[in-house]
């Protein structure tokens, strides 16, 4: 899922989160996990090292506004609320 910063948000566990199934990436229970990132046609800043790939970031954030408001009569998610 990507934001307007062109972030993307990725999952990674052994189950998916509720409402975040898409982009969840499965690992297994209790075992060391990690990435690799292939670059198609990477430009200049890739090879003259001025860009870095960031550092995974773990994020704690809302759930999905589709939960949110499918809980608004069991007191969840408040009505009205224009958050995505």
């Amino acid at each position: 899922m990507q934001d307007g910063a062109r972030n993307s948000d990725l999952d990674v566990g052994p189950k998916a989160p509720a409402g975040f199934e898409k982009n969840w990436v499965p690992t297994l229970p209790g075992k060391a996990w990690f990435t690799y990132f292939r670059f198609y046609a990477p430009t200049e800043a890739y090879f003259d090292k001025s860009w870095q790939l960031p550092d995974i970031e773990k994020v704690k954030r809302l759930p999905p506004r589709d939960l949110l408001l499918s809980k608004e009569g069991e007191g969840g998610g408040q009505k009205g609320d224009n958050a995505s």
